[in-house]
């Protein structure tokens, strides 16, 4: 898009050169022109404008310290995490100040990424869900289920924390689905083939606030209830698996102490994460029914989906 470009500061190249060098990551000066030119080429693919100058000098700082950046590919790192932190910024409509993400990438990258650049990138709002993967032959609720996800914020301790669900449906039967209370069948005149409740569902539970294994096996108990929300009973020969773990409390590889600190949440204060649970599960199975699409597969046999069935009515 012409004329959208980003407007540098005149001694932009020298800071970061300058900066990455008495970080001990050398860049030269032809790298940093290299990589603001890359910076620019990214925000006119993304259709943006920077006034601030661009996020490099930002990005340089945030990730400096980072265990897992090596000297040798610092140039190539700091354009990765440019392409990134815009990517990030689009997708999120700038609902994160530029810090604030900063962080939150600087967080994952060290955390659950492992400082792998190619899990970061994956770490984005929207994915895929309904029947894709595992969940192209499923079936949830006599309809086409699979892949579903929902999280919840909890604030502990003036601190925000999260909880997310992730479900593989593939069970129920459709008289009994329920949305918001509202018994779907009664919605709708489609005929779905009489079936019993004999399939499963995985779900998996994260959270990063720091939990003990009796109170993660607690949260595991209170997927039921959201199951029971959309109807579903839990019928002999289902199969209702259900998982959890938490990223804190993290166990450092090497250490100085004997004796490591560890958090965790008082039991009086857990009921927040019970009714989150049980509303990201909820959520997660019919977000799972809303994605799937209908499929026909082996000797022609078709299974609907909840929106096609939605559509008609």
């Amino acid at each position: 898009m012409p004329g959208l470009t980003p407007v540098f500061y005149p001694d932009a190249p020298q800071t970061l050169a300058s900066f990455s060098r008495r970080a001990g990551l050398p860049l030269t000066a032809a790298q940093a022109e290299s990589l603001l030119a890359h910076q620019e080429q990214t925000l006119l693919n993304l259709g943006r404008i920077d006034f601030s100058g661009g996020i490099l000098p930002k990005l340089a700082a945030a990730f400096a310290g980072s265990p897992y950046v090596l000297a040798e590919d610092w140039a190539d790192t700091l354009a990765q995490l440019t392409e990134l932190f815009y990517a990030f910024k689009f997708e999120t409509r700038d609902a994160l100040a530029d810090d604030a993400l900063l962080a939150a990438m600087r967080k994952r990258f060290d955390g659950a990424c492992g400082g792998s650049l190619e899990a970061l990138a994956d770490c984005r709002a929207d994915f895929a869900e309904g029947a894709v993967g595992a969940g192209r032959g499923m079936r949830c609720h006599g309809l086409k289920g699979g892949i579903g996800s929902a999280s919840r914020v909890v604030e502990l301790d003036g601190k925000q924390y999260t909880i997310g669900a992730l479900v593989l449906s593939n069970h129920a039967v459709f008289d009994d689905l329920v949305v918001a209370g509202t018994p779907i069948q009664s919605l709708l005149d489609a005929h779905i083939p009489p079936h019993e409740d004999k399939g499963s569902i995985i779900t998996v539970l994260a959270t990063d606030i720091p939990l003990s294994e009796r109170q993660l096996r607690r949260l595991c108990h209170r997927a039921l209830v959201g199951l029971s929300r959309t109807g579903s009973f839990c019928g002999n020969g289902s199969g209702e698996i259900v998982i959890a773990f938490t990223t804190a409390n993290r166990v450092p590889h090497y250490s100085e102490k004997a004796i490591l600190p560890m958090g965790m949440l008082h039991d009086d204060a857990i009921n927040p994460l019970f009714r989150a649970v049980a509303e990201c599960v909820e959520e997660s199975v019919l977000s799972s029914l809303l994605h799937a699409e209908t499929v026909t597969g082996y000797h022609g046999r078709t299974v609907r989906c909840l929106s096609d069935l939605l559509d008609e009515k």
